[in-house]
């Protein structure tokens, strides 16, 4: 007869829920991830997407939506979320953090639940050790945006659909509904995870499932279809809507910003596999244990489990090689990492059972199990640190609030800054410069600074801002290069962002050598691009017709695609050619 003692539970288990497990282990490693999440919420300045919740999250309750929508690419129970911890001052970096804080938490918790339905109350506790710890967790736990939930809900949805599928249970299906339509509500992106629990679903529709009645499979999919419909009533309405600008907006090249075009290569998948999972390092050895431990399940025939674990990880992945979406960061699948954590807990707890009842041991069980349990909780302290100082160490994002201090303190009066992204254009990243600097500049006061992108470098000149001073602030994320700057020049590096005081008052002559510095800093042809377009704009505005041309045709021998290059190009062409 098959062994399905790991789904059954003891009269201890039964009673509190723990097992064999102590209350004061998940607690800890609860508590731990407190620690890791809350410390620090208002050291980092806010970057252009925190920037962009506060904007939206501002919104009455019934103009949220709306904004979610005219975005392209959020869902707006996020800012819903958030809407009552917007403030101004300087705590707004605290409160704004905290539902994200307070979701990473959830996470842990979540994480020990999924581990405990799939592979057991051990499994259940080195997970979410393992969660707690993960430097990708801890940073997304400290940024006000709805990753951390993301992965909280996803996780929550997958535990209440596995314990639904073998108890059918009202309570677990409701849960479900809840946690999955949540999930859809705070981002697209759990597409991810839906798919793989459809996959899993297919599979628990024919496949027998231990320790539950024998149930024809019509009635099994009766069950199914009644909690997925609940889903489908809640959340269909809002994807007839969003759905198809989302997939448009991340597929469509016309769609994209110059130079942001997703390649998918081999050190790109690499890069975002060491970003998911803390470095290459922590990357190699978990990946290992990863595989280890669904070899292990596959042995020991836990089919359902293994192959959730499995697709869980393996569509996102599958949906970057297919699909070649126009930009991808790790956050966007965050919620492989917990999963690849219960998976490798599950891996450490067999291992560890294996180990205490190793028959060359002359201690007693109690030593042996505690050995076991500080040597392994030793190993994933000692396996985190490094990544974790790093997480700790390292400022992640744009300081928008360190350079708008430095330019509230020393700009004059009137000061035009010259702001240049890494990749320029309507909605681009040229944009996140304005964004952040007038997010930040009216808490000193300083709303008189003029803010102005290369992209719309000929107001300079047409509204008359000549003869102030003149500055420049450079978002960057390639390693700078160390131009020779005129005498006098100076600059101030930031995290990612660098501000130049020319100690010049604007004029075409000062802006172009502003524009060739920024030109050397520059690493790539798309914002190179824009500056050399800016450039022309410049000469032309000073009747120089001759150099705008050449400008204009350094600009066509890198002209990167889609539609925000094109614009910018029709915009230099036209104000060449309408010199007087």
């Amino acid at each position: 007869m098959r062994d399905i003692s790991y789904l059954q539970m003891s009269a201890v288990e039964e009673r509190t829920g723990n097992g064999d497990c102590f209350p004061w282990a998940i607690l800890g490693a609860l508590l731990f991830a407190a620690l890791l999440c809350w410390q620090r919420l208002a050291d980092e300045s806010l970057w252009l997407d925190e920037i962009y919740t506060i904007w939206t999250a501002r919104l009455s309750w019934l103009a949220v939506p709306a904004a979610a929508l005219a975005s392209g690419s959020h869902a707006p129970l996020w800012f819903w979320i958030t809407h009552p911890f917007v403030t101004d001052g300087p705590a707004q970096e605290f409160l704004l953090r905290f539902p994200a804080a307070c979701a990473g938490i959830v996470a842990v918790a979540a994480a020990y639940a999924l581990g405990r339905a799939l592979f057991g109350c051990k499994a259940g506790v080195w997970g979410a050790c393992l969660v707690a710890l993960a430097p990708v967790m801890v940073r997304y736990s400290q940024e006000a945006r709805m990753y951390s939930a993301l992965a909280a809900a996803t996780l929550l949805s997958a535990a209440f659909l596995w314990r639904y599928v073998h108890r059918w249970r009202l309570a677990d299906g409701l849960g479900f509904l809840v946690s999955t339509t949540a999930a859809l509500y705070l981002s697209y992106f759990a597409l991810f995870a839906i798919a793989a629990e459809m996959l899993f679903l297919i599979a628990a529709l024919w496949l027998p499932l231990p320790g539950t009645r024998d149930e024809a499979p019509t009635r099994r999919l009766a069950r199914i279809a009644l909690a997925w419909s609940g889903v489908g009533v809640l959340f269909l309405p809002w994807a007839v809507m969003a759905l198809r600008p989302f997939l448009s907006r991340q597929t469509s090249l016309s769609q994209s910003v110059a130079g942001w075009q997703v390649t998918v290569t081999l050190p790109f998948v690499l890069n975002l596999l060491h970003q998911l999972l803390g470095g290459s390092a922590l990357a190699l050895l978990l990946s290992l244990l990863f595989v280890a431990s669904c070899m292990l399940l596959l042995y020991r025939r836990r089919w359902l489990a293994a192959g959730l674990a499995g697709a869980w990880v393996a569509i996102p992945w599958l949906v970057i090689l297919l699909l070649q979406p126009r930009r991808f960061y790790v956050r966007y699948m965050i919620m492989l990492q917990p999963m690849i954590a219960i998976t490798v807990g599950a891996g450490l707890q067999q291992l560890s059972d294996a180990v205490v009842r190793w028959r060359a041991w002359r201690w007693p069980l109690q030593w042996r199990k505690a050995l076991l349990t500080a040597l392994i909780a030793g190993g994933i302290g000692m396996a985190h640190i490094g990544p974790l100082m790093t997480l700790y160490t390292q400022q992640q994002n744009e300081d928008w609030r360190g350079v708008a201090e430095y330019l509230a303190r020393e700009a004059a009066p009137g000061a035009v800054v010259l702001c240049h992204g890494e990749a320029p254009g309507r909605d681009g990243d040229e944009g996140r410069v304005r964004i952040g600097l007038g997010h930040y500049l009216p808490r000193w006061e300083r709303e008189d600074i003029q803010l102005i992108g290369v992209d719309e470098i000929e107001k300079i000149f047409q509204e008359g801002w000549e003869e102030r001073e003149l500055w420049g602030v450079l978002w960057h994320h390639a390693p700078l290069g160390q131009p020779s700057l005129p005498s006098g020049w100076e600059e101030t590096e930031f995290t990612q962002v660098l501000a130049i005081r020319t100690w010049n008052q604007t004029s075409p002559s000062a802006v172009t050598w502003l524009l060739e510095a920024f030109l050397i800093y520059l690493p790539n042809d798309a914002p190179r691009y824009h500056t050399e377009l800016a450039l022309a704009k410049v000469s032309a505005l000073a009747g120089d017709e001759a150099t705008a041309r050449e400008y204009l045709d350094a600009a066509d021998r890198i002209r990167p695609g889609g539609s925000y290059a094109d614009r910018a190009w029709q915009q230099a062409i036209r104000i060449v050619e309408e010199m007087p």
